[in-house]
């Protein structure tokens, strides 16, 4: 378990990334590959990391009040709901654009 000052410093980092490179654009991919410890044993791992990852987003930006950069989940569902995949794109509002299309393109694999 990962506690809350370090998620917290993992979302500064990449924040600060953010601001040092404007055409950034940053890919995070939610594995289900090693179980972890959770509440909910009905999702998956991959869908709780997800969950996990938007949740830490949240946070981060209503506390230093980030405007601009946004967090884009991609979720590639398959039929048994423990197989599908799930990404996040955290980009500025600018680049969703660019993000849809590439949405688009990994949906339809």
């Amino acid at each position: 378990m990962v506690g809350y000052n370090i998620l917290m410093r993992i979302a500064s980092i990449l924040a600060d990334f953010l601001k040092e490179n404007e055409g950034a654009v940053l890919c995070f991919y939610c594995d289900g590959v090693t179980e972890l410890e959770r509440h909910n044993k009905n999702i998956p791992p991959q869908q709780y990391r997800s969950m996990l990852f938007s949740k830490m987003y949240d946070m981060y930006v209503h506390k230093y009040r980030v405007e601009g950069i946004v967090n884009y989940p991609i979720v590639i569902a398959e039929k048994d709901p423990w197989k599908s995949q799930y990404a996040h794109f955290i980009c500025r509002e600018n680049h969703l654009e660019i993000i849809h299309a590439l949405k688009d393109i990994l949906i339809s694999k």
